[in-house]
């Protein structure tokens, strides 16, 4: 009986609601101007093109949540340093939404998170995990390259 309602109960889940999806790299890029303030977490999805034999972009998402918030102390604390001489204080980096993990048993590096642009729980795996500190942002540069109505993107859900 509790099998018959539990398979009843499956059932009624949307087939897209879980996107899985094994990419070839997956980079998270810190992006900050010309006076070291930063500007953007990001997590970007590269697959291999044996064509051009270069990794091009297949989609990008903004990292959100991923810093300790700033306390009114050490926006005080900047303020008093002088500001403008400074960079603002950023919060402290802890991971969190989509930062990708190692799963051993996979060998792979694993990132999750309910990605709100397509309304689906997302499951991407990579070989490959890198993480860069720029001055411009790679995902943009790409799209002089490959045009986002180009790629390939992430699927929309299973």
């Amino acid at each position: 009986m509790w099998s018959t309602v539990a398979l009843l109960a499956l059932g009624m889940l949307p087939r897209d609601s879980f996107g899985v999806e094994h990419i070839d790299r997956i980079e998270v890029n810190h992006v900050y101007d010309g006076d070291g303030h930063l500007v953007i977490d990001q997590i970007i999805f590269w697959g291999w093109n044996a064509n051009s034999s270069r990794f091009e972009v297949v989609d990008w998402r903004l990292l959100k949540n991923v810093r300790d918030e700033i306390t009114d102390k050490q926006r005080r604390e900047w303020r008093c340093a002088g500001g403008k001489s400074a960079p603002p204080p950023v919060g402290k980096w802890r991971g969190g939404h989509a930062y990708p993990g190692v799963n051993y048993a996979e060998d792979a590096y694993v990132s999750e998170w309910f990605d709100e642009r397509s309304d689906v729980w997302r499951r991407v795996t990579s070989p490959i995990f890198l993480e860069t500190w720029t001055m411009y942002d790679r995902e943009l540069v790409e799209r002089a390259l490959l045009p986002q109505s180009r790629r390939r993107h992430l699927r929309q859900g299973r």
